[in-house]
């Protein structure tokens, strides 16, 4: 009985790993469907502001640096189009939906197992229904967090005795976090600088 109660609390700690993995992931999901949005509305702004400016200056738009304008606006028409269906085949905010509910429903079941273990008396019943609890749960979400998010979690409560060596499990936190949503939101990133700075060169003429 010793292993198998030493079981359920490795299961309790995997539950809590699991959980915070899994907050992670929702909230990484939720903010690049917010910053895909962003994008959009960036580019449909862009887009409306040109038109205007095209129809209050005809005269620049017939210049080389005009002409360059109406290449970045059909790049951004393009863009916004892909971006949409982008989004949609990706379907962040649902993915992050579903992550946040798990996450949420594995909490109820990790507290009623710690509960559980903390008696002097441990039900077996109750543990192995907990336990079968957890893994229907994890079977019905079909979806599961990603290697990175386990370890940008791992990164950010990585701790010692040494403040030295906290601010470099921070610093390396941060940049582990940076680097994955720059990783992931490269062509969404490097699209705004390129009509951002294109359309800059061109209206001061550099």
């Amino acid at each position: 009985m010793s292993d198998e109660l030493e079981y359920y609390r490795n299961l309790a700690t995997t539950m809590w790993k699991t959980r915070q993995a899994r907050f992670g992931a929702s909230a990484s999901l939720s903010f690049k469907d917010r910053f895909g949005i962003g994008t959009s509305a960036f580019l449909i702004i862009y887009m409306i502001s040109w038109s205007v400016a095209s129809l209050a200056f005809p005269e620049f738009f017939t210049s080389t640096r005009g002409q360059v304008l109406n290449v970045i606006s059909i790049i951004s028409s393009v863009s916004l189009l892909a971006i949409t269906l982008m989004e949609f085949a990706f379907r962040r905010s649902v993915k992050a939906q579903i992550l946040q509910q798990n996450a949420l429903s594995i909490s109820l079941i990790m507290r009623k197992l710690e509960t559980e273990l903390a008696t002097a008396n441990p039900n077996f019943e109750s543990l192995r229904q907990l336990a079968s609890d957890y893994e229907l749960l994890n079977f019905e979400t079909q979806i599961n967090h990603t290697v990175q998010d386990f370890k940008r979690w791992q990164y950010s409560v990585a701790r010692t005795g040494s403040t030295i060596e906290n601010i470099i499990f921070f610093f390396r936190y941060q940049g582990y976090r940076i680097w994955l949503f720059c990783s992931s939101m490269f062509v969404y990133i490097a699209l705004c600088a390129l009509v951002i700075g294109v359309t800059v060169w061109c209206a001061l003429g550099l």
